[in-house]
């Protein structure tokens, strides 16, 4: 019977033990027992309480079999050790739901500079009296490129759980409190106000054990506690935040902040080099060349990235992804076919990326079919949209939660392409009559409220092409457009 105890006790040691990381890992809201571990633990709560009953009877001598007793005990025995092999778990205990986080694609940080400033973060980050860290700098000053080195670490790191979101322009708080409660598995019910949402976040939050929110470009403040749901100070959640703004860091309260600010002059050479990946020693005039130029980019990473990239051969290779809006807008035409289209296109993408305009992604849709797309820095962005704007051509609202049409002082006479894809337009009033006639695209993708289409252009317009693509649930569409894609 000694025996046998001393074997139920090891077996409740590994349970106890099995508890404690079951404890642990449950609490950080992405991992989940597996069935396995589950069933086990039953078991060996029965197993136990059979072993103390017996230990009872032998006690009190109740037993009239000394041969019955023998069994059970050889009974009990071979269960227990079965169990304890069987508490190796070699699957392990939990399996993750939710979104998991994955380690974020990044660059070489380059200068000891960037060093000191990661550096400084972790320090912060192991501070009791630090729960808001703010890092700010102007765009393009590699504020994203550090803090997804800090996010990789603590990623590896076994003490924290680390989740990463973008702010950027379309900031809102329910937006926020849904992206959170996504990537720690919890869902939020979309009737109840902010505060409510808030309320039902912050414990889910605060039962997780060292969690670090990353939040990147954030443009506005807000209160993290009350207006979200984010539960900071000691033995709770840190964040830590990047912005372009001091007043921004401020405002949210960061009892800690750091500015990141220009490369200096070597640093910036160092990183031009790293980019330019080219095989051998420059010539001394093209090192003078790009020298010069680097010092042109004042210390900007991005300049200095995307100048390195320029200078980088060309590749003519097509890529898988279809460039159909190269072919609407004519710039690729007078090809044989179709497919030669789209190899042109394929192409001219290509070279964009090649000189670092654009940036080539992955993703999956919900088939987990992989998709290819490109994006677009947005100080690249920024500058493409005010060469564009210069003749008063371009017309870019995109992205800006309209409700409304913009007003007629928009609409001018040399306008030729408008945007106000992923908007929230709920209609485009007959009343709105643009004088427009040279337009030739307007683009209304994902503007998901649209309910009608009544807008009335000037009858100088009606000889004109007018491209719509990707409307959504588009239920009055007007005569005089020619449509591709709806």
């Amino acid at each position: 019977m000694r025996k046998l105890k001393r074997k139920c006790d090891k077996l409740e040691d590994r349970a106890e033990d099995v508890k404690e990381k079951l404890k642990y890992a449950e609490g950080l809201l992405l991992k989940k027992r597996r069935k396995v571990v589950e069933k086990w633990m039953v078991n060996v709560a029965s197993i136990k309480n059979e072993v103390q009953q017996m230990g009872q009877k032998v006690r009190e001598r109740s037993w009239f079999s000394l041969l019955k007793l023998e069994r059970k005990m050889k009974r009990l025995t071979e269960e227990v050790t079965d169990l304890d092999q069987q508490g190796q778990f070699p699957d392990g205990l939990t399996f993750g739901h939710g979104n998991q986080p994955t380690e974020l694609i990044t660059t070489n940080l380059i200068g000891q500079t960037f060093q000191q400033h990661k550096n400084m973060i972790w320090e912060w980050l192991g501070r009791d009296n630090v729960s808001k860290i703010g890092v700010y700098g102007m765009g393009g000053v590699g504020k994203t490129t550090l803090f997804t080195h800090i996010h990789n670490e603590l990623l590896a790191h076994p003490d924290f759980t680390v989740s990463w979101m973008t702010v950027s322009q379309n900031f809102s708080i329910r937006k926020l409190q849904s992206d959170i409660a996504k990537q720690i598995g919890l869902e939020l019910e979309n009737g109840d106000d902010e505060r409510q949402r808030a309320a039902n976040l912050a414990p889910s939050l605060r039962n997780m054990k060292n969690f670090v929110l990353i939040l990147d470009d954030v443009r506005q403040d807000f209160e993290p506690y009350l207006e979200v749901g984010i539960p900071l100070g000691r033995n709770e959640c840190k964040l830590i935040l990047t912005s372009r703004s001091s007043d921004v860091c401020d405002k949210i309260g960061c009892e800690a902040k750091i500015k990141v600010g220009e490369l200096s002059e070597e640093e910036a050479w160092e990183l031009f080099t790293h980019k330019l990946e080219h095989r051998g020693a420059l010539s001394a005039e093209i090192e003078d060349t790009a020298r010069s130029l680097t010092k042109k980019c004042s210390g900007l990473p991005l300049g200095i990235i995307t100048m390195a990239g320029s200078m980088k051969g060309k590749e003519d290779i097509i890529e898988e992804t279809l460039i159909e809006h190269f072919i609407d807008e004519g710039f690729v035409d007078g090809l044989r076919s179709r497919q030669a289209e789209l190899d042109r296109g394929h192409t001219v993408l290509k070279k964009l990326e090649n000189v670092c305009l654009l940036e080539a992604g992955k993703k999956y849709d919900e088939k987990e079919k992989e998709k290819k797309y490109v994006k677009m820095h947005d100080l690249v962005r920024v500058m493409a949209i005010q060469i564009a704007r210069e003749n008063f051509q371009f017309c870019v609202e995109a992205g800006e939660q309209l409700k409304d049409i913009p007003g007629e002082e928009k609409w001018a006479e040399d306008l030729r392409k408008v945007s106000l894809m992923d908007n929230l337009l709920l209609q485009i009033p007959s009343s709105i009559s643009p004088k427009c006639p040279r337009l030739t695209t307007l683009m209304l993708n994902d503007s998901f409220d649209l309910k009608s289409f009544q807008i009335v252009f000037s009858v100088t317009c009606l000889s004109s092409v007018f491209l719509i693509c990707l409307v959504r649930g588009l239920k009055i569409f007007p005569k005089q457009f020619l449509c591709w894609r709806i």
